[in-house]
């Protein structure tokens, strides 16, 4: 399990994993999201808009796609 704090205000945690077959060799999923401030659960859905599976040719691929899209909507919320 990975932690990133992108200095956002947010935690999160990423799992990645191998596939059997295909053009992308692992898939990423952001599994938790917690708020740096008081360390609440944010919902997932909030967070993946579209799917929980991020695909990418390699695993550090695919964790780097997963860490944009936090990154981005970690941007995108309100600062306090």
């Amino acid at each position: 399990m990975d932690f990133s704090s992108n200095g956002y205000g947010f935690f999160f945690e990423i799992d990645t994993m191998r596939l059997l077959y295909g053009k992308y060799t692992h898939v990423a999923q952001i599994t938790r999201v917690l708020d740096d401030v008081n360390r609440r659960e944010v919902p997932l859905a909030q967070v993946t808009c579209k799917t929980n599976e991020i695909y990418g040719t390699s695993e550090q691929d695919a964790w780097n796609q997963a860490a944009k899209i936090a990154r981005e909507w970690a941007e995108a919320q309100p600062r306090y």
